[in-house]
């Protein structure tokens, strides 16, 4: 009987294309597990659609985002597991295409409404013209400021 670690490739940092090309062809990616934090990995499997299990966010982190990451968390080497069990009971019960499926689609979801290029930008040039007028001041922008704009409607879509 073959077990995850028989299953498992550890890969190198690599450019973000062939990183896309190989996600296309796994059936889940763990990530940053040490971090209460997400990196350029976790939107890049987002914008794939392949399951993935990582840490999450820290509560400050989601209060600026205005909730949770959408990926699978997990901190220990047991959360990891079920986790992994989870999603390959999915795909076992589903079939991968189904799957990959219901993650793209919920991650493109949360990508537009909690982590759009318009949300950021937004953000920027508001930080950036108080710091443009003389006018800003170090901490002044609320922590849930991005979850605000959200609210507001500042979205990819909108």
């Amino acid at each position: 009987k073959a077990k995850v670690a028989d299953r498992v490739a550890w890969v190198s940092p690599m450019a973000r294309l062939s990183l896309q090309r190989m996600m296309a062809e796994v059936d889940v990616v763990w990530d940053q597990f040490g971090l209460e934090a997400f990196g350029g990995v976790a939107i890049r499997v987002a914008e794939q659609g392949v399951p993935l299990i990582s840490r999450g966010l820290a509560s400050i982190g989601e209060e600026l985002i205005g909730g949770p990451a959408p990926w699978r968390p997990a901190e220990s080497i047991d959360d990891i597991v079920r986790e992994t069990r989870h999603v390959m009971a999915e795909v076992e019960q589903k079939g991968r295409d189904s799957v990959v499926q219901d993650y793209r689609a919920r991650y493109r979801r949360w990508l537009h409404e909690r982590h759009s290029a318009q949300v950021t930008a937004a953000m920027q040039r508001e930080l950036y013209s108080t710091m443009l007028d003389g006018s800003y001041q170090p901490g002044s922008m609320p922590t849930n400021r991005w979850a605000q704009m959200v609210a507001e409607g500042v979205r990819e879509d909108g």
